[in-house]
Order: structure tokens, then C-alpha cells, then sequence
């Protein structure tokens, strides 16, 4: 495949279509998609896509950590109700401070150079995203 058709297929695969239809998008047969997918190029940029998955996944987690452990600061500061107030700051205590998700990536070998792109790569996407949502909710 071309890297113009690659990139497409790849497009495809990570908007959450299946092989198979992301193939017939791109004018790429389930068996050529196939042998691509199972070279060394292939198998590398799948990796890579599931590594941008993973990550995109271990971003919102931490972020909605971040707004979970906000919410629960405001209900431990709370003086009416002293026993969920009291149980707040025990789950504020257990919190990690770093996730899982996030220690990944030094297992997962990468570079300081690869994770710095990776992450450079993630908040284009992010902020990408979040303009269309914001657009998608301004046309509402």
C-alpha cells in the first residue's frame, strides 16, 4: 500500500472502523490490508496506533482523576456533612499519584524524544477534537 492509502486505512482504523470496511473505504482488499498489516511497516504503525489508544485512554483517565479529586477536596471541605466529608479524605489519601497508565510508557521502552512526540502528537489530537466539539455544540 501507498502511504497515502495507509494513512487513510489508519485514519479509518482509529475512527473505530472495522478492517474490512475500513479496507473497502480506502480501495484496499481485507487480504492486501492483511499481508500489510502482518510486515514489519504494518505491524509497526498498528503498534503505534494501539500505543496512541492507550494513551488517549490513560489522558482522559487522568484527567477525569484530576476532576474526581477536585469534586472530592470541595465534599471534604465541607462542614455539614462531617462523616462523607471524613470519607472524602480517605479517598483523596488512597489516590496515586501517578497511574498506571501513565508508568506504561517506561515499560514501554520509548525514548525521552518518543514520548515527548507522542505526547506533542496527543494534544494536537486533543485540541483537535476539542474544537469540534465545540463546534459540534455551538451548531446544537
Amino acid at each position: 500500500m501507498d502511504e497515502r492509502t495507509v494513512e487513510r486505512f489508519l485514519r479509518a482504523l482509529h475512527d473505530g472502523q472495522d478492517p474490512a470496511r475500513a479496507g473497502a473505504q480506502c480501495g484496499v482488499t481485507l487480504l492486501d490490508a492483511t499481508r500489510w498489516g502482518a510486515s514489519a511497516e504494518g505491524h509497526d504503525a498498528l503498534g503505534a496506533l494501539q500505543h496512541l489508544a492507550r494513551a488517549r485512554v490513560a489522558l482522559v483517565t487522568a484527567r477525569a482523576k484530576a476532576d474526581a479529586a477536585h469534586a472530592l477536596l470541595d465534599i471534604a471541605r465541607d462542614e455539614t456533612s462531617r462523616e462523607t466529608a471524613r470519607k472524602a479524605c480517605v479517598d483523596l489519601l488512597k489516590l496515586e499519584d501517578a497511574p498506571r497508565e501513565a508508568r506504561a510508557t517506561e515499560r514501554d521502552g520509548l525514548s525521552r524524544d518518543e514520548e515527548c512526540a507522542w505526547l506533542a502528537a496527543l494534544e494536537r489530537v486533543g485540541s483537535q477534537n476539542g474544537r469540534a466539539l465545540q463546534a459540534d455544540s455551538s451548531a446544537s
